[in-house]
């Protein structure tokens, strides 16, 4: 039955767009928001993976919409959560799964709700609160949606790495296109991140800051170790090898001190919980001569700064000085956030106020 009226549904909802709302643009938004929930309850799996491809597309699929910004997989994933809910409705399957780590995200919208009551700013208040619980909800209906079929993580898995591959290889060409001094609407490289600010330029590829991208590396490095080191492969073993080279690369050429640091933090995790992996003879060979070049790297760098290329020894000043603006302004709000702790140390000053 479906066969025989959602193509007409499409066109109809296309029509009424073009004919109704003339270009005004909330008309058009909610026309289509109610197509994109049809296309959903049709081929709701397809939309899945799509929503897992356009996650790493963060400044690439957005747009700006009265002071806030939208992306392309905020809008999918609720079109998807509409879609889901209609069709479990209409196929009487309803069955809501529940997660043990939801009653902490819960309890935390509770404090954070109770924290607005005496706010300065009580609208930017309610907007950070109206996101988090928009995030945590879309935490919830992606375990939601993972649990009703398990085998969705797996092609989750597997189209969010091909994106980041697709991701890793556009920084790359970015800062390349930069490096041969392409105009910033080819490269999406922005303006404060060319070569002409630093003396070096930093990749963002397609997110909104380098250290955005740098936060999207360091969460999905540990899903490729591990599916390097495991049996059953999502995607070939060449193409995970690939992707590790990929996201190190460009990890690097962030430039995000802050991402080195996590960084750091996260393969001091994964070695504790790779002691046995560690100790074995082929891995000691590599750690060994990674950390002779670590060291003499630093040794060269240190005492003998000027056999470096001047792009080379600027981006290393960047990454290891702290008496550069950002630094300061780093430290002077840390500085005053401590300072807030100490005035407020129980009621706070309430979500989204610093």
């Amino acid at each position: 039955m479906l066969k025989n009226w959602w193509p007409y549904a499409i066109v109809a909802i296309i029509l009424v767009a073009i004919l109704i709302a003339k270009f005004v643009f909330w008309p058009l938004l909610f026309l289509a928001a109610i197509l994109a929930i049809l296309l959903c309850f049709l081929f709701f799996e397809k939309a899945l993976m799509l929503f897992a491809f356009t996650l790493p597309l963060e400044k690439t699929l957005s747009i700006d919409i009265g002071g806030f910004t939208f992306r392309f997989s905020h809008f999918l994933i609720g079109a998807l959560a509409v879609a889901w809910l209609v069709k479990s409705l209409l196929n009487k399957k309803l069955k809501i799964f529940w997660n043990q780590s939801l009653v902490f995200l819960i309890l935390y919208l509770v404090v954070a709700a109770i924290s607005l009551r005496d706010v300065v700013n009580l609208n930017r208040g309610w907007e950070v609160f109206i996101f988090t619980t928009f995030a945590i909800f879309s935490f919830w209906f992606l375990f939601q949606l993972f649990r009703e079929q398990p085998k969705r993580i797996i092609f989750f898995l597997k189209t969010l790495f091909i994106s980041a591959i697709a991701v890793g290889i556009f920084g790359l060409l970015q800062i390349s296109g930069d490096l041969l001094n392409l105009p910033i609407w080819l490269t999406g490289i922005g303006e404060g991140y060319t070569k002409g600010v630093l003396g070096f330029p930093r990749v963002r590829a397609s997110f909104f800051e380098p250290l955005y991208f740098g936060s999207f590396i360091i969460l999905i490095l540990p899903l490729v170790y591990m599916q390097i080191n495991s049996v059953k492969k999502l995607i070939s073993q060449k193409w995970l090898k690939i992707l590790l080279l990929l996201l190190l690369i460009n990890l690097i050429l962030t430039f995000a001190r802050s991402a080195y640091l996590a960084f750091a933090v996260e393969v001091l995790i994964v070695a504790i919980f790779s002691i046995k992996f560690i100790f074995q003879k082929k891995a000691l060979r590599f750690l060994s001569a990674f950390t002779l070049i670590f060291v003499l790297f630093l040794f060269v760098f240190l005492n003998f700064p000027k056999i470096f290329p001047h792009k080379v020894q600027a981006a290393l000043k960047h990454t290891v000085e702290t008496t550069d603006w950002s630094s300061f302004e780093r430290l002077n709000s840390g500085g005053l956030a401590l300072d807030l702790f100490r005035e407020n140390p129980i009621k706070g000053i309430g979500l989204g106020q610093f």
